[in-house]
């Protein structure tokens, strides 16, 4: 755990600079007080007596006051670079998600889905083929439209995933069209979408993973459709079925 104190007139601002870097173990705090820490902050404080606080913007009264309490302060008028730079050097190293076979990552999800996440024809035909370093991408991919698919009202799809840790993209070069089938016979008109998630650019194919998706109302409820999940695409539109059996 890692604290970072400021006054409260900044608290929103430094929300979004934590929630932007998704940095998940640091708790930030903002007290309206002055010159003396409030009771809630030091009873949070005292709850991690000896994790580094980084103070931003609070004066040399209550800084002198944090220290008098022996807490770690690490930085006390730090600017907002400062600030970033220390967050990211002290980070602790991320979880490590099991690298299982991203094919079999999608399998798991699509089963764990309870039907809200479905599959394209072929969607995960290539997702093997990435390289071995994108591999952990596309299972942590593979959770995340886990989760994406249970929650409907995520709002905007980039600072949902962002805080994943995953990137999201709505345009590029490739385009994908879809029809639906139930029992053999096409349900509506084909849908187009250009949604993905992606890690590696400017590299080969294989080093470039993609994970292109869609959400659409299908039989009554919300659900994620995969539509690929694989080395870079070749650019242009790409025609895909979805088929449902009952």
């Amino acid at each position: 755990m890692r604290f970072v104190v400021c006054h409260a007139r900044y608290h929103t601002r430094l929300e979004g600079l934590l929630t932007a870097s998704n940095f998940v173990d640091v708790k930030l705090i903002g007290d309206p007080s002055e010159e003396q820490p409030s009771g809630r902050t030091l009873g949070e404080l005292y709850a991690e007596r000896d994790a580094p606080i980084a103070c931003f913007s609070l004066t040399k009264e209550y800084r002198r006051a944090l220290k008098a309490h022996c807490f770690n302060v690490v930085l006390e008028k730090p600017t907002e670079d400062e600030l970033q730079t220390w967050l990211h050097k002290t980070a602790p190293p991320p979880a490590l998600v099991p690298v299982v076979p991203p094919g079999r990552a999608f399998m798991v999800a699509a089963e764990s889905s309870k039907g809200l996440m479905v599959f394209a024809e072929d969607a995960f035909a290539r997702a093997d083929d990435v390289t071995q370093r994108r591999q952990r991408f596309m299972t942590r991919a593979a959770q995340a439209l886990l989760e994406y698919s249970s929650n409907p009202s995520a709002g905007r799809l980039d600072a949902y995933f962002n805080q994943r840790g995953i990137c999201y993209a709505s345009s590029g070069g490739v385009e994908f069209q879809y029809n639906v089938y139930h029992d053999g016979a096409p349900t509506d008109r084909p849908s187009r979408t250009c949604w993905h998630l992606k890690e590696g650019d400017r590299t080969t194919r294989e080093d470039a993973a993609r994970v292109y998706f869609h959400r659409n109302n299908l039989f009554g409820k919300s659900r994620v459709i995969v539509l690929y999940a694989g080395p870079h695409p070749s650019s242009g539109l790409i025609r895909t079925n979805v088929r449902f059996k009952t």
